[in-house]
């Protein structure tokens, strides 16, 4: 499909170059296949380090891990049921209504009971979205940050705990958020 985009587009803009900025290898590999061209950069390049950085003073660590996700079953919120002491920020679900739950923040509640919600504690009980500047305070008071959806693009959030100084807790999973979880402060781990 982005193959006939781009030739679509080649067809508009006859004297340009369409080079695709692909997750990961594979993704570079079958655009390849498919008569493109394409390079290994994917967007977590561009997370900027002047908003996502390690606080100076580290405030003092209230739950052992934050996973920034949405509310949707594919984010598998469950696995984290084990965690004691674990923070959640999310953006606004997609997943509204279903299995008698009345939102998807119903069904995480009932996962996650213990679990401390970010947004609606921001809110008073209501959804508040928080600004980056909130979010890197919340990172703060983490031990690690969880990735634990099987399938995804790259996760923004992924590279943001990194460069906010958390290690990262990883299932595995396609999509390209594992490109850069190198070194010690990353640990991929099964389900």
């Amino acid at each position: 499909q982005v193959a006939e985009a781009v030739a679509g587009a080649r067809d508009i803009y006859p004297r340009s170059n369409f080079v695709l900025l692909a997750a990961n290898e594979i993704e570079a590999k079958l655009y390849g296949e498919a008569g493109g061209s394409g390079i290994v950069a994917n967007c977590l390049i561009l997370t900027d380090e002047r908003i996502w950085r390690p606080l100076t003073a580290r405030k003092h660590r209230q739950f052992d891990a934050v996973y920034v996700s949405r509310l949707d079953r594919p984010k598998r919120h469950e696995l984290a049921a084990n965690v004691r002491s674990l923070q959640l920020i999310y953006g606004w679900s997609l997943d509204r209504q279903h299995d008698g739950y009345n939102s998807a923040f119903d069904r995480v509640k009932s996962l996650l009971p213990r679990a401390h919600f970010a947004n609606h504690e921001a809110g008073e009980g209501r959804y508040r979205r928080l600004s980056s500047e909130e979010i890197v305070e919340r990172f703060a008071e983490s031990g690690v940050g969880l990735c634990l959806s099987a399938e995804e693009g790259i996760m923004r959030a992924s590279m943001e705990y990194l460069m906010s100084g958390l290690p990262v807790v990883s299932t595995h999973s396609v999509g390209g958020r594992d490109r850069y979880f190198v070194g010690n402060y990353c640990r991929v781990v099964d389900d």
